[in-house]
This record gives structure tokens, C-alpha cells and sequence, in this order.
């Protein structure tokens, strides 16, 4: 598992991953760590690649989306 460097905390996880997206506590520095390009067309890909499953529970992203994460994005930066 990566770490968080020193003045950064973790503001999205997931039971696949602990750190999902990060923020600098200072600085204007955010990290995202998923692939917001990812929708249901290419889970067949996903698949087949990385023997994924549609059945695995914890590997669900119908809600994920580019239009979500900006979203996401915007509220936490600006909240």
C-alpha cells in the first residue's frame, strides 16, 4: 500500500482500497486513485483483463462517474 506523505489525509476509500483520494492539508494538492473514464461498456474489458467479476460486491461502481467525482470534487474544495 502507498502512504500518505506528511501533511496529507485520506478522503475517500473503498474495501478494495485504502486510499482512494487524498488532500494536502495546506498546499492545493488533491489526488484521485480510480479511473473516472471507467463506464459499464468497458466492464466486459475489465473482465476478461483482470478477472473481475459483475458478481463481486466490492467492485461495484455503478455510481462512479466523471460528472459525480467533479462534483465530489467542487463540494469537498469548497465546502
Amino acid at each position: 500500500m502507498t502512504e500518505l506523505g506528511d501533511g496529507t489525509e485520506r478522503i475517500a476509500t473503498a474495501g478494495y482500497y485504502e486510499i482512494l483520494g487524498s488532500r494536502h492539508r495546506d498546499a492545493p494538492l488533491w489526488t484521485v486513485q480510480y479511473h473516472p473514464e471507467f463506464t459499464a461498456a468497458l466492464l466486459p474489458r475489465i473482465e476478461a483483463d483482470f478477472g473481475w467479476s459483475t458478481n463481486d460486491s466490492d467492485r461495484d461502481f455503478d455510481d462512479a462517474s466523471v460528472e459525480r467525482t467533479l462534483g465530489n470534487f467542487v463540494r469537498l474544495a469548497t465546502g
